[in-house]
């Protein structure tokens, strides 16, 4: 994130006292604080909009009756407040009024800023710090914090990561198919900038065997899994202590990773890893 980008994002979060918003807040409520003279849902084409209106601005919001679109729209909602927070501050983006939430094309800074605005509305750090130490910062517990925020599992996983008081890196994986050796990375996060995820097509399908096992199972698995120094680039990166956990159904079949950076390595890892490796 740019400078510029935490400058202001840090000026919003003080300036509103969203590390001090109650768990569970009541977006409508927002809403008429910032500004908002209504709130409409509507079958439109992006998941929202943010609309000048005679007293103030209007959201609209895309039409959805699944509990997933819900959540989106919950997203989306808190996203468009991000707009008027940073229009109150001072920031002087480059989206314009009207502007559509989630579009494939300009995809700027600013819109990066509202979705992490959206972040500290819905998981406000204060609460969210301290459900998730009580669930001791564990994968195992991101569901139900999910369930507890009103959230999607991507975007509570990166609160915690962007929260957890130590380096944690995580990884979004597509489970290889039945009849492939590869696992494709869909995404990954981390406020350490300093470690990155490896791309599968550096590496073998032995180094990847926790994602695969994670895959056919129910719970967390924990093991090692290489993790990327960039500051020491490698044709082979190091393997790091590693839980990992898999949610959705056929297609819709993911693997959540989170990386430990600097965790050390125990002998018990090293054998499973080792046995394991041996046994494929």
């Amino acid at each position: 994130m740019a400078r510029t980008e935490k400058n202001a994002l840090q000026q919003v979060v003080e300036t509103f006292s969203l590390e001090a918003l109650p768990r569970s807040v009541d977006l409508n409520e927002l809403a008429v604080k910032f500004g908002v003279s209504s709130v409409e849902v509507d079958t439109i084409s992006s998941e929202a909009m943010l609309v000048p209106s005679a007293d103030g601005y209007k959201i609209i919001l895309k039409k959805s009756d699944s509990p997933s679109g819900l959540t989106r729209q919950r997203f989306s909602f808190a996203h468009e407040l991000g707009h008027l927070l940073l229009k109150s501050v001072g920031y002087s983006g480059n989206s314009s009024s009207g502007a559509k939430h989630r579009e494939k094309h300009g995809y700027n800074e600013e819109e990066r800023l509202c979705d992490q605005i959206a972040a500290e509305i819905l998981m406000p750090g204060v609460a969210f710090t301290s459900d998730a130490a009580e669930s001791e910062w564990s994968l195992s517990k991101l569901s139900h914090l999910a369930g507890m925020y009103g959230t999607s599992i991507p975007a509570t996983a990166r609160r915690m990561i962007g929260l957890i008081p130590e380096p944690c890196v995580m990884g979004i994986w597509k489970p290889a198919a039945s009849d492939t050796e590869t696992h494709s990375l869909q995404q990954s996060f981390g406020t350490q900038s300093r470690y990155g995820v490896p791309n599968a097509t550096r590496l073998s399908r032995l180094r990847l065997w926790l994602i695969a096992r994670a895959a056919n199972s129910r719970r967390v698995e924990s093991g090692i899994l290489p993790l990327l120094a960039r500051n020491r680039p490698s044709a082979s990166p190091p393997d790091v202590p590693a839980d990992a956990w898999a949610w959705g159904k056929d297609e819709f079949r993911r693997v959540m990773v989170f990386y430990y950076p600097e965790r050390k390595l125990t002998d018990d890892m090293l054998t499973i890893a080792n046995a394991t490796w041996r046994s494929m």
